[in-house]
């Protein structure tokens, strides 16, 4: 999943970064926001030496359930963190 949402989904993850976590662009130095790791709880994303916690409206319980939530998070990002 993460290799997925860096590969093909970097908008989403610099929205999220941008819109609900407040570190908007441009990015920061050492380049764009990437998505590090997710855990049930939510997920870490790296911009050079800065990291970011995205936590989860709702833990998951497995994979397909991590990624619903980082849909709802990107989505909400989308609509400018409302």
């Amino acid at each position: 999943m993460v290799e997925d949402m860096n590969r093909d989904h970097g908008a989403a993850v610099e929205a999220i970064a941008g819109r609900l976590l407040g570190r908007h662009t441009p990015p920061p130095p050492g380049g764009a926001w990437k998505l590090t790791g997710i855990d049930p709880e939510g997920m870490d994303l790296r911009a050079g030496d800065r990291v970011l916690r995205a936590t989860f409206a709702h833990p998951a319980g497995d994979p397909e359930e991590a990624r619903r939530e980082v849909i709802r998070l990107a989505e909400r990002a989308r609509r400018g963190g409302a």
